[in-house]
């Protein structure tokens, strides 16, 4: 459905949905996902060439960044391998 779906690590339990609205979810496949080291957000990359960082308690959308391999406020292609 290109929502990102969280779930409890150790229960399997689901937790909540990374946004409700459909202008805000991925448009494509979301191959990577990780929390900060302060499990406040979550980052998730997708095949539509963006990542999106959202707040992990509430599953609102803070930012979106573009994938590129050019530099600025982007995510690098190769970066989103390791997630």
């Amino acid at each position: 459905d290109k929502f990102g779906h969280l779930y409890d690590g150790k229960t399997g339990d689901k937790l909540g949905k990374l946004s409700n609205k459909k202008k805000e979810r991925h448009n494509g496949t979301i191959y990577g996902a990780c929390f900060t080291p302060d499990s406040a957000n979550v980052l998730t990359c997708s095949s539509d060439k963006s990542s999106k960082l959202w707040d992990a308690s509430s599953g609102a959308l803070v930012s979106t960044f573009p994938v590129s391999s050019g530099r600025g406020r982007q995510v690098a292609d190769r970066a989103c391998t390791y997630l």
